[in-house]
């Protein structure tokens, strides 16, 4: 522990002592105290103390460690408390994130990253968490230890950015490695990730075999035990080994022999792919999940005897699991969706989840009093099997309130009081507060971070691939926000006034003033669409330059801070790249994955998938996007119009080229992903950019 404190306060570790106390209830424990002038930390393990230290910071020094964007942590003294502080932790387990969070995310960080990060998880009582780093490196030696072709095995492993999608058996291929030394690095940053977490108390949770092989596989084993499956959003039909087929089992013992050999063991195995199939008649498919699932029981008996499955919710088979009967199972219900539609997933023992299913999206939502009245505690008094929480996002650079507020719920006993701990938030967020703050997090919890604005995922009308119709940016989302603009306002005006200037302070102002512009968006995109099918020449040029202004505006906004900016990104690409063809091949990832997603074909039925509002990323992509959708319905006033619906649609949405329009929109697309090079990133006056931009459009 005194090296993580080192880590987090070397100007103050010496004035801190550590005690481990033995459990008197199954609940844990910790707390802090002055004593022998020292700040006394304590708790029934490693994470506690941890956490114990983390709220030493948050209740004596104003300051609290989260991932999320524009936090500051410095430390130059740390006073012995005025009283004694402890609590009990009802959640048994405190699990954290699952696989599209690396690949969203951490797949771009170095081992310094994940120090801090895996620092921060310990501090806020995270006690296991799901790790994908070094997969890559233990799949290619799997596949080359069972005789496959080391540039097939090479070639089967999609880039990092969509590698999570492989592993959940949607596809594989995809952008994939062209060189070996990446996977190395990787395998070597993975065996240093799980041992970190082991050091801290954090149990990792390691994936399992997930069935799929690349296409060669019915060349060199049995074809009878390979099953072909459909195409996924378009992407190549992928293959998998039959669950109860021996080739199978031989492949999952020798994943995870690679697995121990070159990232270490767990008790806990992530198998939550093996669950989903369809297999003919309803008793059929019973009979076939019953007896895969003692093939896989055997099989990770065999290995470890104190072995735990997990499964995620999503898919979940009760004929599958309850057949399960070696080993222990643990669901994670991601995103508390299904454990009442599947009475408590019928006994077996779960996790309650939180999760902001947006991929990468920052837009602001998020709904906070939900979060607040600790879902937990009335789910537990329903199911007995419920054993903890989790917290499963698949990105945290955004919405730093609402992650910060789901951070504190997971080791609290009772409800959390908004208006008490908005203050709290602010305090340690811009190093002061107002008399305002209470109506502040009231206007939140009317506007973005309601429950209303939180049901369905928020879209953007910038990012949105341009059409007359706008229904959807990514999948699932909608254009139109749910609630008046301008009480959203008043938050900015309001905030406005703080005498502060933190990177958390600057970070929010341009989250408010960013979505303001593209709540704006959409109402003018309406009355774009409105005077183009009344062929009305002049308000149409007017109002179309205008929406382009917006996107303008909001790029000199965003390109103030860091984390709004696409320069850091592929800044953090350049300290994981050795050579300028790997910072290409990682950039060209991360940019598929924010821009296009899905395969560059015809018939990509997931782009804009992952999209981002970043500056620097929306005049060279959103903005000529749109300018080009303008321009070409220019074109048409004269002539029969613009076609407003495609007779192909894929998720409400237009066919990737449904048009030779959007033919030529994909070739511009694709370009932007192969040629991306951002400007560095400079510091600017944040407040007076954005205080002048907010001017001009609300006065």
């Amino acid at each position: 522990m005194l090296e993580l404190i080192k880590r987090i306060a070397p100007d103050v570790c010496d004035r801190f002592s550590f005690e481990t106390l033995n459990k008197t209830t199954e609940q844990d424990f910790y707390g802090y105290k002055a004593k022998d002038n020292k700040i006394h930390l304590f708790g029934t393990d490693k994470v506690c103390i941890a956490k114990a230290f983390g709220k030493y910071l948050e209740n004596c020094l104003n300051k609290r460690i989260t991932p999320c964007s524009g936090d500051e942590l410095i430390i130059p003294e740390a006073p012995l408390p005025e009283k004694e502080f402890s609590a009990y932790i009802p959640q048994k387990l405190r699990v954290f994130g699952d696989y599209t969070f690396y690949s969203n995310e951490a797949w771009k960080w170095n081992f310094e990253d994940w120090e801090n990060f895996l620092d921060m998880l310990a501090m806020n009582g995270i006690n296991m968490a799901v790790n994908l780093v070094g997969n890559e490196g233990v799949c290619f030696y799997t596949l080359i230890k069972m005789d496959f072709p080391q540039d097939f095995a090479l070639e089967f492993i999609s880039g990092p950015a969509f590698y999570a999608w492989q592993m959940s058996n949607r596809f594989y291929n995809y952008i994939p490695n062209k060189t070996f030394d990446h996977i190395e690095r990787n395998l070597e940053l993975g065996k240093k990730v799980v041992s970190r977490m082991k050091e801290l108390g954090i149990t990792p949770i390691l994936s399992t075999f997930s069935g799929l092989v690349p296409d060669v596989t019915t060349k060199l084993f049995d074809p009878r035990e390979v099953t072909v499956c459909d195409k996924w959003a378009a992407f190549a039909k992928t293959y998998k080994f039959k669950l109860d087929s021996a080739s199978f089992r031989r492949f999952f013992l020798k994943y995870l022999e690679v697995q121990e050999e070159h990232l270490g063991t767990s008790d806990y195995y992530l198998c939550d792919q093996l669950c989903a199939s369809a297999i003919g008649t309803k008793r059929k498919e019973i009979a076939y999940l019953e007896k895969a699932a003692k093939e896989l029981d055997r099989a990770a008996d065999y290995y470890n005897e104190n072995a735990t499955l997990v499964f995620s919710s999503e898919g979940f088979r009760k004929e599958f699991v309850s057949s399960i009967k070696r080993c222990n199972t643990l669901v994670l219900d991601i995103d508390s969706a299904v454990h009442d539609a599947t009475d408590g997933f019928g006994g077996c023992e779960f996790v309650l989840g939180n999760s902001q299913h947006n991929n990468s999206h920052n837009s602001m939502q998020g709904d906070i009093d939900e979060v607040a009245s600790n879902p937990y505690l009335e789910c537990k008094e329903k199911y007995e099997n419920t054993v903890g929480v989790g917290l499963f996002p698949e990105n945290l650079r955004q919405n730093p309130m609402f992650f910060a507020l789901s951070f504190d719920i997971l080791t609290e006993s009772g409800k959390i009081d908004l208006n008490e701990w908005y203050k709290k938030y602010e305090l340690s967020r811009y190093g002061t507060t107002d008399e305002d703050a209470e109506k502040r997090i009231s206007l939140y919890r009317k506007t973005c971070y309601s429950k209303e604005h939180s049901v369905v995922p928020v879209g953007s009308a910038i990012c949105t691939r341009p059409q007359l119709n706008l229904r959807h940016t990514g999948l699932y989302d909608r254009v139109e926000s749910l609630y008046d603009n301008s009480d959203l306002l008043e938050v900015y005006r309001s905030l406005e006034k703080l005498d502060c200037n933190t990177d958390g302070y600057r970070y929010d102002l341009i989250n408010i003033a960013k979505q303001l512009l593209d709540n704006l968006a959409f109402p003018l995109h309406k009355e774009i669409a409105c005077v183009y099918r009344d062929r009305k020449m002049e308000p149409f040029e007017e109002k179309s330059q205008r929406f382009l202004s917006i996107i303008d505006d909001a790029n000199e906004m965003l390109v103030c801070h860091r984390l709004f900016n696409a320069s850091c990104y592929i800044d953090e690409l350049k300290k994981i790249a050795e050579t300028d063809d790997e910072l290409t091949y990682f950039t060209i990832n991360y940019i598929a994955s924010i821009g296009l997603w899905g395969p560059m074909i015809e018939e990509n039925q997931r782009y804009d998938y992952g999209w981002q509002m970043l500056g620097n990323f929306l005049p060279c992509y959103q903005k000529i996007r749109w300018q080009k959708f303008f321009e070409h319905l220019s074109g048409q006033f004269r002539f029969l119009g613009f076609q407003e619906k495609a007779r192909k649609q894929y998720f409400d949405r237009d066919a990737f080229t449904s048009t030779p329009f959007y033919s030529d929109m994909a070739r511009f697309e694709q370009g932007v992903i192969l040629t991306f090079n951002p400007p560095e990133f400079e510091e600017k006056d944040t407040k007076k950019i954005c205080n002048g931009i907010i001017n001009k459009y609300f006065n």
